[in-house]
């Protein structure tokens, strides 16, 4: 393939961009990091000579900010807009993103159906409990993040999508009783009083379950709850995880964390319940039962991922969010009862 590369003064929008950088031979761990930082971008290497991508607003930030890294890193980085010069170069790269995409969802879509069938075999409702919905969360984010890198819409989303769709409504008839401590034979909630003064770790670069999440403990459980970023959960005694694997507090069934937090925690609110219909259609993609206003919520979500670069940040922006959502809720249905 061939391209041209451009300068922002010539006229046309590039098709692409190009990131060519050097790094230190030491430490090695910088060239792992590096690759798959790329990997997650969804980065193609090109004739072993660059990293490619579609060109785009959200593509060039991606670029700008592993070019940041990586000279801190004390590496040398550099990226550049480029064009095709003819259609079937175009064409070729185009497939290459397509192929590796359709990968993705070919190994999601396997692995979902090697978990049915273990889910199928499985001796006990229990042992379905115990075992697979964690499971099931691995493969939706692993879906989640290939849709987010599918640039040029390859084939096999659906199927893939419709294979976690099996499990979930396999898994959704041994779904966890709604109260999490046993008392004479009884389940009563989660004391909410245990949950106080406490800091609430979460996965880097939340979304739209992590915004609401936060939301929804500072709002009902603690006023006061601090929240920490972080790759696993931690083992000191005064944290609780959320939305991580093997966090407290996570995806449950067929249900996003949102939705295991106002279970566990007895949250019975008309407002809430009405807010964790939205979270579960933008989170896990599933419009079975749908709210108008999700794509909205969706959109929002998304601005806001793009318009903060600090995790803590964002997430301070995201409860704001859902405290104003919530409150136009309520405030819309006090009217309706006067009306």
């Amino acid at each position: 393939m061939f391209v041209r590369v451009i300068h922002r003064s010539e006229a046309g929008a590039p098709q692409w961009l190009l990131l060519t950088f050097q790094l230190p031979a030491r430490p090695s761990r910088l060239r792992v990091k590096c690759w798959r930082r790329l990997q997650s971008l969804g980065a193609l290497l090109w004739v072993n000579s660059a990293w490619v991508l579609p060109a785009s607003e959200r593509t060039r930030e991606d670029f700008e900010w592993l070019k940041s890294e990586i000279a801190a890193a004390r590496g040398r980085a550099s990226v550049f807009a480029a064009t095709a010069l003819d259609e079937a170069s175009d064409a070729e790269l185009q497939n290459a993103f397509r192929e590796a995409r359709r990968l993705d969802f070919e190994a999601i879509r396997n692995d979902a159906g090697r978990l049915l069938g273990e889910i199928r075999r499985a001796p006990s409702a229990a042992a379905v409990r115990q075992r697979w919905p964690r499971q099931l969360r691995q493969l939706r984010n692993r879906l989640e993040q290939a849709e987010s890198i599918d640039y040029f819409a390859a084939p096999g989303r659906r199927e893939a999508l419709a294979a976690l769709a099996a499990i979930a409504e396999k898994l959704s008839a041994h779904k966890e009783a709604p109260m999490t401590t046993a008392v004479g034979g009884k389940t009563r909630p989660a004391p909410r009083t245990d949950y106080r003064r406490r800091i609430w770790i979460t996965r880097p670069r939340p979304g739209v379950d992590r915004m609401s999440s936060a939301w929804l403990i500072r709002k009902f459980i603690d006023p006061h709850a601090r929240f920490r970023f972080a790759e696993k959960p931690e083992s000191a005694r005064r944290t609780v995880a959320f939305d991580m694997f093997g966090g407290d507090f996570t995806h449950e069934g067929d249900g996003c964390t949102f939705e295991t937090l106002v279970r566990r925690f007895a949250i019975r609110d008309q407002n809430v319940a009405w807010l964790a219909k939205i979270i579960h259609q933008v989170d896990l993609k599933d419009d079975r039962d749908p709210v108008a206003e999700a794509p909205a919520v969706h959109a929002m979500v998304e601005g806001l991922r793009r318009s903060y670069s600090e995790d803590s940040e964002l997430l301070e922006q995201g409860i704001i969010f859902f405290e104003a959502l919530y409150r136009s809720r309520a405030a819309g249905a006090v009217r309706g009862r006067k009306n």
